[in-house]
């Protein structure tokens, strides 16, 4: 099955339908601006991503002689103070996949990769499977297909949850001719922003196994290896 929400404005309609924010016209919206609508499917995406980052790969073709590659130029992404490495293999390409050994690369200045220990041949490619946030834009999204749902389920109680700090300070029935209880809409939207919200995370569940270490840690292996030792995914 092809997803549904590939774009943002396929999550920002989503997100509309989930509140009951879809009039005719704009000026009868609940959520005026659909920059709102966007930001807060921004901030969902990267609340998934804390649970599920995206997983890429980037192969380097190597430099003679350079021990800095800048990872932004690399890896399409990377985000500093964010993202991490989670596999080196090097030499890529051969039958026999090899992981490089940890302590003989660091991450620099959260920019940069740099080799510890001699450096890479011209003819040679790096292979580097690294971790980046998810990003939701106006013609493509990286959410898995399985997941979209629930990220426009959470971006929805993060807007019912504007609305309900909108109806705390209001303090006169401007919003439709009737009497409004303005603490009982607040408290309304504010139930409602937790429903969706938690039954989002409930989806996510534990995240991804995959994803070792956290994106402060700069955690790559699980023990000690030589300089090459035979890689295995999980």
């Amino acid at each position: 099955m092809a997803k549904l929400l590939t774009k943002l404005s396929d999550y920002t309609s989503r997100i509309r339908d989930t509140i009951g924010d879809n009039p005719s016209a704009s000026t009868d919206r609940m959520i005026s601006a659909d920059a709102t609508y966007e930001f807060m499917t921004k901030r969902a995406a990267a609340e998934f991503s804390k649970l599920w980052p995206y997983r890429r790969t980037a192969d380097i073709t190597a430099v003679n002689s350079q021990y800095d590659y800048p990872l932004a130029s690399y890896c399409p992404g990377w985000a500093a103070d964010w993202s991490w490495i989670k596999e080196l293999e090097f030499p890529q390409g051969e039958q026999d996949p090899s992981r490089y050994r940890k302590d003989n690369f660091i991450i620099y200045n959260n920019t940069h990769i740099r080799f510890l220990t001699g450096t890479p041949g011209s003819t040679d490619t790096i292979r580097i499977i690294y971790y980046t946030p998810h990003t939701i834009s106006a013609s493509a999204d990286t959410i898995p297909e399985e997941h979209e749902e629930s990220v426009a389920m959470y971006a929805a109680g993060l807007c019912n949850m504007l609305l309900a700090q909108k109806f705390a300070k209001a303090s006169n029935p401007s919003l439709n001719t009737d009497v409004i209880s303005y603490r009982t809409k607040s408290d309304q939207y504010k139930s409602l922003a937790e429903f969706l919200m938690n039954e989002a995370k409930k989806s996510w569940g534990a995240g991804d196994h995959r994803a070792i270490g956290t994106r402060a840690s700069w955690n790559w292996y699980e023990g000690d290896y030589g300089d090459y030792t035979e890689y295995r995914e999980d």
